[in-house]
């Protein structure tokens, strides 16, 4: 049985693209989603399990910013998600509208997030494969991994969904955090290279990587 959380009432519905979002609606949906769960998710059916998201709900209250993206409200979602600590729980259809920019320039590359760095697992220049990613146009790598390090839920809080998930979707990932350049300046361990943005995103066809993670359920 699939427990999908029902997050009807979260203002995520009402997001556009590009437009901003206060943090008082980020408290006011993260305060709803903790609740939803306290009361109502499967894994505090059990008179001994407390599972809650009041940590991410004061985290977002320490936010020294008035407004945020699209793009950063979601992420905050997700990590109160990803608290929850069950594969099962997600936002089953994206009530958002799709990434839309003027212009469409996407990193011609896949990468797996690394503690050492970003590694390439697929590279429109082949040569690159199996360089860890130290920069992306002078943006550390770690920085990026960190954002996007509550991507997808996994069971026990661990982030072996997300990493996956980026390693899936990191052509349009690194894209959107860099707000879609015309060109990508790649520092790696081995040197630096220029990639320029294609109008699509970058489909990586690498062999799975040693260790698999759960991609669904």
């Amino acid at each position: 049985m699939n427990y999908l959380l029902l997050l009807g009432g979260l203002l995520l519905a009402q997001m556009v693209q590009g437009q901003q979002r206060s943090k008082q609606d980020l408290i006011k949906d993260l305060t709803y989603l903790n609740e939803a769960v306290i009361k109502g998710h499967p894994i505090n059916y059990h008179p001994d399990t407390s599972v809650h998201l009041q940590s991410v709900v004061d985290a977002a209250m320490q936010l020294a910013v008035d407004s945020l993206s699209a793009l950063d409200y979601a992420l905050w979602i997700k990590k109160g998600l990803c608290q929850i600590g069950c594969v099962h729980t997600y936002i089953k259809s994206n009530p958002m509208p799709p990434f839309a920019v003027k212009k469409r320039a996407f990193i011609p590359l896949a990468a797996y997030p690394s503690e050492a760095g970003l590694l390439i697992t697929a590279c429109a220049d082949a040569t690159k494969v199996g360089q860890l990613i130290q920069t992306i146009n002078g943006v550390p790598a770690a920085a990026i991994s960190r954002y996007y390090q509550a991507l997808r839920a996994s069971d026990g809080a661990t982030t072996a969904l997300s990493k996956e998930y980026f390693h899936r979707f990191s052509s349009l990932l690194l894209s959107k955090y860099l707000n879609t350049p015309d060109s990508f300046s790649i520092q790696t361990n081995k040197g630096t290279f220029l990639l320029k943005g294609k109008d699509k995103t970058f489909r990586y066809t690498a062999a799975p990587l040693p260790t698999p993670a759960l991609l669904s359920n």
